[in-house]
């Protein structure tokens, strides 16, 4: 699951979605948050989330589950993206990871 934060639903995706995740069985939360440009990598383990990874601006990134692939994660920020506003292609790569299809 990603929740990405928004000023409206900041509280609600923070507290509120992560016992109902954990209870449903998610394994896995990344909580993106384009305000702070940061994300945080959540696992359940034994019925608690554990944060497992974080990263800031533009570093690199390969985090589970979706470390298959690395990219940048500035290619996420709109101020980091082409002129034209297509995002990069490795943003690409990790928005198809996340809805379950692949790069080709």
């Amino acid at each position: 699951m990603c929740e990405v934060l928004s000023a409206s639903t900041r509280r609600h995706d923070l507290h509120g979605k992560r016992p109902a995740y954990a209870r449903e069985g998610i394994g896995h939360l990344w909580i993106v948050d384009p305000t702070d440009r940061t994300l945080e990598a959540f696992e359940l383990l034994e019925g608690q989330w554990v944060l497992t990874a974080s990263a800031k601006d533009d570093e690199p990134i390969g985090i589970r589950p979706f470390n298959a692939i690395t990219f940048s994660l500035g290619d996420l920020w709109p101020s980091t993206m082409a002129t034209d506003h297509k995002p990069g292609e490795h943003a690409l790569a990790a928005r198809a990871a996340t809805k379950g299809f692949s790069e080709n």
